[in-house]
């Protein structure tokens, strides 16, 4: 229905302006209308002559009369104080949702003003009248009249009304022509025509009644409940209607100044008889758009604007105060009205037009304002907005309040104050990221007062700003951000994140240019950028003034963009953001709002909750609305943070919807004697069980039942007070019972039935066997297993049949040679524990194994290196010679050998010829021990032969001396008898000590006796250590009394610690927190307030001091029994550490077992040697007593034995001699050989060198060659350029001949010529070397050239007759500049060609030079060698020649020079590169030089014209 509504509102729109101006186009005939234009200035003014200069009637723009005019209205709601309304929702008997209407609070009224406003449906206002509750509506007393003075006259064309509610049942339209006339109904509307208007439901008029009144039910039914339009067109159904302009009837009908809208009847469901206030309240008028379509009535202003009808000499007519024009005939800019009395002026306000510049419409007086700015004369801000300045572009700021008000204006007491940075002194906490938020260094400019960052990549480096631009800034809100910034390169990037400004999850963002800014460049320039949400300013994304100004309230980031190219640097100074203070000094800062805040908000930006109010939900900051306190009628305020009640009449919760700890009741009734004391013990807490009884719900410790009168789990009746109750006691069970178990204890008695932890006994007080531990210790829980290992354990608990151990240590019972605390491992040098018999001795190697140990399972040694066996008694396979460092590798020669295993020794198997431990060398005389070592050549057999021979002397000779030096003399018979007899006392010595071995008297007896005595001594000690572990279990015991007093007096301090901190969360710090939170939350510091604070203050440092005597108490008792535990806990363990003693000592034993074993079998493996020994002494003995000597004669012999030693004497002091006086050469020589070696060695690289260098000489040689060939060619080329020069040369200078008369320079330019000719001959000599002379050739020859084209065009002008010679002249150009560029080309190349044939010459025989003196160097180092190599015997003289060879060899070495040479050959390379690099760019700048040359060739006129010759 609606849209069908609005879709015919249109059409009728149309249709009557199509009438309209039909209708006027015919009186252009009637009367001639002087003013030629009546239109708005917001239009351009049409044309008021047609093309045949007619005049043309001019038609009134067509305006909705009614915008921002003034409705009186009979009622209003709100105007005789708060009135209540309820949305209708059309259920019966719904709940309905109501407000208040209040004309004194602008957030709450609704006036007639709303009927003509600017209609904006995202922002509905609307005019409302009372309910039907307040008598409104009711037929013949409810009517409202609203009555639109439009303070002209105007031609309606339509009516319209806009409802928001439902439309009413009986209304209707009047209007009136004139002022003080009668009214005159245009339209009634009624579900109900007859009975209440007393005419016919009709929509049909006759030529008769044109100007009766219909009346129909279309618009008169309750649907829609919102947003139903009623449009009524004034002449829709008038037949005379196409006729307008000739019915004089219809054109008063239309006609009127004021126009009415009654009201007379509601639209209601019919629930309104039930009399229900909140139905009635439901039902009320209210209309959210009021509108009046029409132009102004023209016809009466003919000739109101002159003061005459007669105009002035120039045509102008004489303008009443505000008229404008040629002819008076319109308000002049700033008024309107036009009447009789001239226009009035508008009054527009300057600080709400638009650009500042006061303009109106010239009809209505509207002024034209700024876009949040209002008012006929634009004067007042739009709701929602507050502070009209001029600076404003705008008008007006948006209304914040945090959301919660749309109503505020300026507040005093604010200055405008700037956040700057300049930078003066250091770079003020500013700091730089990258695009992800890493951190980039930066720099600070001491010189500049600036600070500086690079990029170190291609992502953007931004400027941070320190925290003092930061937080809340709001006062910021359109105002500037200024900079100065500059780059350090050229073509910068914008992106459309350069200045981020970031706060409260949200982010905006603008490229640097935007708002008028330039790019940033390399010099400084300021940049600024207003902070204001309008499109106009290009943040980004589109925000709405509300958001825009959340990011400033809580402001997190301001990034300014610093670099904008790759890896650029960026320059930041001059930093001020605009904001502002509470100070009354200064500018005043009227952009800082005054918020009129709604009910239940409090603070100037309505920030804060009221008292009685709070936030919802909770917590929720200051965006959070503000609802009233749900308290339960038991607190007037509660937190407005959290909501929490401030609770009194005994109750408590955060909406004191409980009784509080000690009383019972129900809370939620709302009365002060809800909650009524509990008949507990100690006032306890209690709760009503659905019988009504009370049962207590804090009873004391222990005790249960309805009012406490029976002892619960855990505890036992010890006895009965004299009133009959239980004296409850809890069951001591030492905390080893699990508290969340039933029946831990027995009732009765107390004693523990459920034991946890590994314990037992009646008060849970010992652990279990199988466990050991302290079952008292604190953490619980001490008793742990024993784990003892089966197989390794003797002792087991008769009664529970488990392994049991040391209840203090934990420590099993081990078997035979086992140990560990579990009985879980052999001693040391024993294996086998899996035997269940104890462990057996591993029995290892003395020599092969690491030590006596041995793997407990197999029963493996530790093996040396190279050694196997379970024992380590043997070698491994490729190894030999078992000792106490292992065996070694044979390491055979693969080849070499016939085996890869060696014998005991380590010798190898050798193949034949080869020889060596390892078998890897050939015997002498034989080579390739790949090929089997095969003979030498013949030749070598002498050499080898004759060394053979002196090897074997040698080898006499050191034999010899050796006998000699041992045995200087030669011993006698006696000497012989005497060495005997030493030997055999030592023989008898051994004998006697092996005899002893066996005997306990001897010294291996007294060692063990000594070693059964220190038996005998642990023993004693053992006994000494069994009575203190008696004594230290009397200790324990102690201890355990004491521990269990001092556990005793810990709970009785920590019940007495319990009650005081009961005591004071109940009483102290519930007085406490309602004194702080009544003083804090609402600033009342009251005197109530005060002295319930103080009273808590003084209770709470009361209890506090109770406490702090308790806890000292607790802390004695605590220490002293800590020192109690300590003490018994060091009686329990010092069994443990004795009978870790006794274990050590046993451990001890064995071991001294174990060597006394190892000693009885050394004794009688020495008692076997010695036995051996002996009987080969005895044989030896008996041997030499059978000895027969023959018949010598001694003295013979002595004299010739002495011969022979002083021979030998002299002969070893003459080799001695010799050796050394030649030992010094010998180890020269040997010096030498070696340095010999060394040189061969480098000699050997740089020849390799030298090889590599030479083979890149001769590719540099070979490309020289080819450089000097085409050089040749080019010479020939450049031969034949230069006789065509010549020729052209001859052309010149007989073209010059023949101009001398027309001509002044031709002898120049045959010098210039002459001078050309010398210099292109002379490029056959800088063939030769002469590069610079082929440069300044082809400067002369371009000069040459020059100077040849302007002889040409001269003599082209002055001799025509010549013209076809200098034609030809001139198509030689071509083949000349050709050939130029050739001639160039080949001087070039012939230079470089030269010069790089000439290095590569010098390099070549620089290698050639080093070549030859290192295969000189290197044969006389292998003469030598060869020498050496061939020497029998040492002979001085061949020495001195080899000491003067070697050193001829290093000079010639040195002089040499291999690394200079070296040098210089690489450089001679890398200038022959860089030759032919300069050579190629040469070229190609001469191609340059050409190709320009050709461009001027190109430039010259082919022919010649005279010249026109002006008169001085």
């Amino acid at each position: 229905m609606a849209t069908s509504m609005v879709a015919l509102e249109w059409t009728l729109l149309v249709i009557v302006c199509v009438k309209i101006l039909g209708a006027r186009s015919q009186f252009q005939q009637q009367k001639e209308i002087i003013f030629p234009e009546y239109h708005s200035t917001r239009e351009q003014p049409s044309r008021c002559y047609d093309e045949f200069r007619r005049p043309l009637r001019c038609v009134p723009e067509f305006v909705n009369a009614a915008f921002n005019v003034r409705v009186e209205a009979t009622n209003t709601c709100g105007t005789r104080g708060q009135t209540e309304y309820c949305l209708q929702t059309g259920v019966t008997e719904a709940k309905k949702s109501c407000e208040i209407c209040d004309a004194s609070a602008p957030y709450l009224a609704h006036p007639p003003d709303y009927l003509t406003d600017f209609n904006n449906n995202d922002n509905q206002t609307w005019w409302q009248s009372e309910t039907m509750y307040e008598g409104i509506g009711i037929p013949d007393s409810g009517q409202v009249n609203l009555t639109l003075h439009l303070g002209k006259t105007f031609d309606i064309t339509y009516v319209r009304l806009k409802f928001y509610t439902s439309r009413p049942e009986s209304f209707a339209i009047f209007k009136r022509t004139r002022p003080g006339d009668d009214w005159i109904p245009y339209q009634y509307y009624s579900a109900t025509c007859r009975s209440t208007y007393g005419l016919n439901d009709t929509s049909f008029v006759t030529y008769q009644d044109e100007t009766r009144a219909l009346c129909t039910s279309e618009f008169s039914d309750i649907s829609p409940l919102t947003g139903g339009n009623v449009a009524f067109s004034t002449l829709e159904g008038r037949p005379s209607a196409y006729y307008f302009e000739n019915s004089s009837l219809l054109q008063e009908w239309v006609t009127a100044t004021d126009i009415r809208i009654t009201l007379d009847r509601m639209n209601t469901f019919g629930d309104e008889i039930f009399g229900d206030p909140k139905v009635l309240k439901s039902y009320y008028y209210a209309v959210s758009d009021f509108a009046v379509g029409g132009s102004i009535n023209t016809n009466i202003y003919l000739f109101l604007g002159s003061r005459s009808l007669q105009c002035n000499n120039r045509g102008q007519c004489q303008c009443k105060p505000g008229v404008d024009g040629l002819r008076c005939n319109k308000c002049a800019s700033n008024f309107y009205d036009f009447s009789e009395l001239g226009c009035r002026p508008c009054g527009c306000n300057v600080a709400g037009s638009i650009d500042n510049s006061p303009d109106c419409d010239p009809i209505t007086g509207v002024c034209r304002c700024k876009e949040n700015v209002e008012g006929q004369r634009c004067d007042q801000c739009k709701p929602g907005y507050f502070d009209l300045q001029e600076v404003n572009e705008f008008g007006c700021l948006f209304c914040f309040c945090f959301g919660h008000s749309s109503v505020c204006r300026s507040a005093p007491g604010y200055s405008a104050f700037p956040i700057e940075s300049t930078f003066i002194r250091d770079w003020e906490k500013w700091s730089s990221l990258d695009y992800h938020k890493r951190v980039v260094p930066f720099k600070y400019g001491q010189i500049n007062q600036e600070i500086e960052v690079t990029a170190n990549s291609r992502e953007p480096v931004y400027f941070i700003a320190p925290a003092k631009y930061l937080g809340d800034q709001r006062a910021a809100y359109n105002q500037f951000l200024t900079f100065t910034l500059r780059i350090e390169e050229e073509g910068p990037q914008a992106t459309l994140e350069d200045i981020v400004l970031e706060g409260n999850g949200l982010s905006i963002s603008l490229p640097i240019f935007g708002q008028g800014n330039p790019l940033p460049t390399t010099f400084n320039q300021e940049y600024k950028f207003r902070l204001h949400e309008h499109s106009a300013y290009g943040w980004n994304p589109r925000l709405t003034p509300r958001d825009y100004i959340s990011i400033l309230s809580n402001l997190t980031a301001i990034k300014i963009k610093a670099t904008y190219t790759p890896e650029g640097t960026g320059y930041l100074d001059n930093v001020r953001l605009d904001s502002a203070q509470r100070s009354p000094l200064g500018k005043e800062a009227s952009w800082i709002e005054m918020c009129t805040c709604p009910e239940g908000y409090v603070g100037q930006f309505c920030e804060s909750c009221a008292p009685g109010y709070r936030h919802d939900p909770a917590n929720g900051g200051k965006f959070a609305r503000c609802v009233p306190c749900n308290c339960h009628g038991h607190a007037e305020f509660c937190d407005p943070e959290t909501g929490r009640c401030i609770c009194q009449h005994n109750t408590a919760g955060d909406n004191c919807e409980h009784c509080a700890s000690g009383f019972y009741g129900n809370a939620l009734t709302g009365t002060a004697g809800d909650c009524q004391p509990c008949p507990c013990p100690g006032n306890g807490a209690c709760v009503i069980l659905p019988d009504e009884e009370v049962a207590c719900l804090e009873c004391p410790e222990g005790y249960a039942g309805h009012r406490c009168d029976l002892c619960i789990d855990g505890y036992y009746a010890e006895s009965t007070d004299p009133y009959g109750r239980p004296q409850c006691r809890k069951c001591e069970c030492n905390e080893n019972v699990d508290p969340n178990a039933i029946g831990n204890c027995d009732r009765n008695t107390g004693y523990c039935l459920k034991c946890v932890y590994n314990t037992g006994g009646r008060y849970c007080e010992s652990c279990l066997p199988g466990f050991y531990g302290n079952a008292l210790a604190l953490p619980k829980g001490d008793c742990k297993a024993c784990n003892c290992y089966p197989v390794g354990t003797e002792k087991r608990d008769p009664e529970s049949d488990v392994l049991i151990c040391n209840y203090a240590t934990g420590q099993c019972p081990c078997k035979p040679n086992v140990e560990g605390k579990h009985c879980d491992t052999c001693a040391e040098g024993y294996w086998n524990l899996v035997s269940g018999e104890g462990c057996e001795p591993c029995q290892c190697d003395p020599i092969g194994s690491l030590n006596r140990t041995c793997d407990i399972t197999t029963g493996q040694c530790q093996c040396r290196p190279g050694v196997m066996g379970q024992k380590c008694d043997q070698c491994m396979s490729l190894h030999y010679g078992f000792s106490p460092e292992g065996c070694k590798r044979c390491e055979c020669d693969q080849i070499g050998s016939t085996s890869l295993q060696c014998d005991p020794y380590g010798q190898c198997p050798c193949r034949p010829n080869v020889e060596g431990r390892r078998c890897d060398r050939c015997k002498e005389n034989t080579h390739n021990k790949a090929a089997g070592c095969v003979d030498c050549p013949p030749c070598y057999n002498l050499v080898q032969d004759a060394a053979n021979i002196h090897r074997s002397k040698l080898a006499e000779l050191q034999e010899l001396l050796k006998a000699l030096k041992e045995n200087p003399q030669l011993l006698n018979d006696e000497e012989f008898v005497l060495k005997l007899k030493q030997v055999q006392d030592k023989v008898d010595k051994l004998l006697e000590d092996a005899m002893s071995a066996t005997d306990l008297d001897g010294k291996l007896g007294s060692k063990l006796k000594d070693l059964y005595k220190r038996l005998e001594d642990v023993r004693k000690t053992a006994g000494v250590i069994a009575g203190k572990i008696d004594d230290a279990r009397g200790i324990g015991q102690l201890g355990e009394r004491n521990i269990t007093i001092a556990e005793d007096i810990i709970k009785r301090a920590l019940d007495a610690l319990h009650g005081a901190r009961k005591f004071l969360e109940t009483e102290g710090i519930s007085a406490l927190e309602k004194a702080i939170e009544r003083s804090d939350k609402f600033g009342q510091q009251s005197e109530k307030m005060s002295e319930i604070a103080r009273e808590a203050r003084h209770l709470a440092d009361e209890h506090e001091k109770e406490a702090k005597e308790i806890e000292d108490l607790a802390l004695d008792a605590r220490k002293i029994a800590q020192e109690a535990y300590e003490k018994a806990r060091h009686a329990l363990e010092t069994p443990g550490e004795t009978a870790d003693n006794i274990n050590r000592l046993e451990r001890k034993l064995l071991d001294v077992d174990y060597m006394l074993e190892e000693v009885k079998k050394l004794a009688a493996s020495a008692k076997d040697e010695a036995n051996k020994t002996y009987e080969a002494a005895l044989d030896l003995f008996t041997k030499a007593n059978s000895i027969n000597l023959p018949d010598v004669d001694v003295e013979l012999m002595k004299k010739t034995a002495a011969d022979i030693i002083e021979e030998a004497k002299k002969i070893q002091s003459q080799a001695d001699d010799i050796l050394g006086e030649h030992q010094d050469l010998l180890d020269k020589m040997k010096q030498q050989i070696e340095d010999a070696e060394g040189l061969l060695k480098a000699g050997e690289k740089q020849q390799q060198t030298v090889d590599e260098m030479l083979a890149t000489v001769d590719a540099a040689l070979a490309k020289a060659k080819e450089a000097v060939a085409a050089g040749e060619k080019t010479l020939a080329e450049a031969k034949d350029t230069l006789e065509t020069l010549k020729g052209f040369d001859e052309l010149i200078r007989e073209s010059k001949g023949r101009a001398d008369e027309a001509l002044t320079r031709i002898p120049e330019i045959e010098k210039l010529i002459t001078e050309a000719e010398e210099k292109t001959a002379s490029a056959e000599d800088a063939l030769r070397g002469a590069k610079q002379d082929a440069i300044e050739s082809r400067d002369e020859a371009q000069t040459a050239e020059e100077k040849a084209e302007q002889a040409s065009k001269h003599a082209n002008e002055s001799l025509e007759g010549r013209r076809q010679k200098i034609e030809a002249n001139n198509l030689n150009k071509d083949e000349l500049l050709k050939k130029l560029r050739k001639m160039i080309f080949v001087s070039l190349n012939k230079i470089v060609s030269l010069q790089a044939l000439e290095q590569a010459n010098q390099a070549k025989n620089s290698a050639t030079d080093a070549s030859v003196k290192v295969k000189n160097a290197l044969d006389t180092v292998e003469d030598i060698l060869r020498a050496l190599d061939g020497l029998d015997d040492i002979d001085e003289s061949l020495l001195d020649q080899l000491e003067i060879r070697l050193e001829a060899a290093e000079k010639e070495q040195k002089e040499a020079d291999f690394d200079s040479r070296m040098n210089e050959l690489r450089q001679a390379r890398d200038l022959q590169n860089q030759w032919m690099k300069d050579y190629t760019e040469e070229v190609e700048r001469l191609k340059k030089d050409v190709a320009n040359i050709a461009d001027i060739r190109n430039a010259l006129p082919d022919k010649c014209y005279r010249r026109v010759v002006l008169e001085p």
